[in-house]
């Protein structure tokens, strides 16, 4: 190494206890209580506890041959899947040890960026390179990791950086007809919030017979309240209320008498069971698309609520969506209809507006708080869940100058004519 000048300070890692390796944070997520944060510029997935406090590098550098991550998510097996960007793979760990356990997907995957588990427990990424949503069938399929379908890219589908299974919107294109169901066969639509019996009992070779009494029961998943009067065809009701983007399979018993025979059968009905949001930046819009990956409709049209190059996007727990607009430094937030919802004082859809969050790349809420939490730069910010203000870094989410220089190697110049030692750290002089 040759010394050019006075040290400017480290670029990219902290070491010791805190922010070793925290450069360029890009998907961030919550599990178990902790923050899970993909970093970008050093190749690894940094563990942060509920305060903001580093835990460690779950994922080590480099680990399993991953480089420049895009985001991650834990799965229903409780591995972690993590998208490798400039390998074109998704990457598995344990979820408990991190160990690596595999390339998880490595085929129609171009710069792979945000990832998320279907209703169906299979894998849907979205390709920055090549402007599409993809899906591979999931870890507890036949085959896991095998490569399923293309979503249709309609709508223009642009640079897509994030996709997350979210609610049923109230649209005119997602209301489902009612469900019929015949004894012994279920026949429910996506996203019922009621079911209608509609036929009558019979036996093989016999005229068919009115039904006489019906009987319906809950007998799985959350209470639902608004029951209707269970002894008629039809019950309706309200079903729970989704918190983080989360779905539900609720079961019903029926139970059908015709006054000489009774008959039972049980109605499955997922309750919010997901379409698929994406963001696509280039086109400045969120999309919609189905549970068989058909473009449906935009859910965010370009620039509404003052949307411009939307990347990261999440729920709340009232079901409102919130983007961050790389376009114009701010976070915006939308309700269940698509409709802008600006904070006290702003206007638009604008929840943030803050200059300081340049580049800024995801978002998530914190379980522990219902704070907003917000990838950029070398830092994690939080933010006041109820008029977005800002409450400045998460804990050690952030760039520590005080690194000192570790397993250095190479050399190069940086933009500005620096010079530039890659390795765990990386210093300027």
């Amino acid at each position: 190494m040759s010394t050019l000048g006075n040290s400017l300070g480290t670029f990219g890692e902290a070491t010791g206890a805190l922010t070793t390796g925290f450069s360029i944070p890009t998907g961030i997520t919550f599990h178990a209580g902790e923050l899970y944060v993909a970093i970008q510029g050093t190749h690894r997935v940094m563990r942060f506890d509920s305060s903001g406090s580093h835990i460690s590098d779950f994922v080590p550098q480099l680990s399993g041959g991953l480089r420049n991550p895009k985001d991650l998510v834990f799965g229903p097996d409780g591995a972690l899947y993590v998208t490798s960007s400039a390998t074109d793979e998704v990457i598995k760990y344990d979820g408990t040890s991190s160990s690596f356990l595999g390339v998880f997907a490595n085929t129609n995957l171009d710069e792979p960026a945000g990832i998320e588990f279907d209703f169906s427990r299979d894998l849907v990424v979205v390709n920055t390179g090549n402007n599409t949503v993809v899906k591979f069938e999931g870890p507890s399929k036949p085959s896991p990791g095998t490569f399923i379908a293309t979503f249709d890219t309609g709508g223009d589908l642009s640079n897509p950086i994030d996709v997350i299974v979210g609610p049923i919107p109230p649209l005119p294109e997602l209301q489902p007809p009612t469900a019929v169901i015949q004894p012994g066969s279920i026949a429910v639509q996506s996203g019922e919030t009621g079911i209608t019996f509609d036929g009558s009992s019979s036996t093989a070779g016999e005229p068919s017979r009115p039904i006489t009494s019906y009987s319906w029961v809950q007998i799985s998943g959350t209470p639902v309240s608004g029951l209707t009067d269970p002894s008629q065809p039809s019950i309706t009701f309200t079903a729970p209320t989704l918190v983080n983007s989360s779905s539900e399979i609720l079961v019903f018993q029926l139970t059908v008498d015709d006054g000489q025979f009774q008959d039972m059968t049980t109605a499955i009905v997922s309750v919010g069971e997901f379409v698929l949001y994406a963001s696509s930046p280039a086109s400045n819009q969120i999309k919609l698309y189905n549970t068989d990956g058909d473009f449906i409709a935009n859910f965010v049209d370009s620039g509404v609520g003052g949307i411009a190059s939307p990347r990261g996007i999440a729920f709340d727990s009232q079901g409102n969506l919130y983007a961050v607009s790389a376009g114009n430094n701010r976070v915006v937030r939308y309700d269940s209809t698509g409709t802008p919802l600006h904070a006290e004082g702003k206007s638009g859809a604008t929840f943030i507006d803050d200059p300081a969050i340049s580049g800024s790349y995801d978002l998530t809420f914190s379980p522990n708080t219902g704070n907003l939490l917000l990838s950029f730069g070398n830092e994690v910010r939080e933010y006041d869940k109820d008029d977005g203000s800002p409450l400045g870094i998460f804990g050690d989410a952030h760039f520590d100058p005080a690194t000192q220089l570790q397993n250095s190697q190479g050399l190069r110049f940086n933009p500005t004519g620096s010079t530039a030692i890659p390795g765990e750290t990386e210093l300027f002089y």
